[in-house]
């Protein structure tokens, strides 16, 4: 996958003009932040997972684990399981910024202790009010 410092320009296509900032595009020899992530958190970010905004053809694998092995996530609230390295998850905040992350992101937080930025939590939350009124 590629890697993007956390909160950089997200430009991944390079047809179209850079757009929104990156969270946790993360690759196994860079550091990265880590701590808990709400109970909450982790649910609104997973029932966001389930989207699979900007799908690809092809999945990617966590640069992390010693291992490629398949990643899968779950939403409750929408009853489902998804496998994980072939979409997106974009958040808008009330303020208007977009934040575009992988969502391998749930396989990080889960299984690597990755802490998303704040403001990137925060968004996921204005989204889910939006989206589902949570």
């Amino acid at each position: 996958m590629t890697y993007y410092p956390e909160l950089s320009l997200y430009d991944f296509d390079y047809h179209a003009e850079p757009e929104g900032l990156t969270v946790g595009w993360l690759e196994g020899d860079m550091s990265y932040s880590t701590g808990d992530v709400s109970v909450d958190d982790w649910e609104i970010l997973s029932d966001l997972g389930s989207l699979m905004q900007n799908k690809s053809r092809g999945y990617h694998y966590c640069a992390i684990c010693a291992e490629m092995l398949e990643q899968f996530g779950e939403s409750a609230r929408f009853g489902s399981s998804y496998r994980l390295g072939n979409a997106e998850i974009r958040v808008v905040s009330d303020a208007g910024e977009l934040y575009v992350a992988p969502n391998l992101v749930l396989h990080y937080i889960v299984d690597h202790g990755y802490r998303p930025p704040d403001e990137f939590i925060e968004a996921a939350r204005d989204e889910a009010r939006r989206r589902w009124g949570a």
